[in-house]
């Protein structure tokens, strides 16, 4: 599986459809290096156990998590990044 990331003044999308956990985590953590302060990424995912460690790690890195949404068995999350 191969992930895309496609960065645009308004957001950062990071696309982990067919990855199982801890992958979806780990390339949202590395894909959050790359996005700006205050910025948004919006991460596309299909494993289930994400909605919860993602949010999660969000929460206790300082991330503000802006919404999630259910699309059949696909999700879509996005994150603002804590200003630094």
């Amino acid at each position: 599986m191969s992930e895309t990331i496609l960065h645009n003044e308004e957001e950062t999308v990071l696309d982990a459809l067919g990855e199982v956990c801890p992958y979806p985590l780990l390339k949202v953590q590395m894909a959050m290096e790359g996005v700006k302060s205050g910025g948004i990424l919006c991460v596309h995912f299909d494993c289930g156990k994400a909605t919860e460690t993602i949010p999660e790690w969000a929460k206790e890195d300082g991330h503000e998590q802006l919404s999630l949404e259910e699309h059949g068995d696909q999700w879509t999350i996005r994150l603002r990044k804590k200003a630094e």
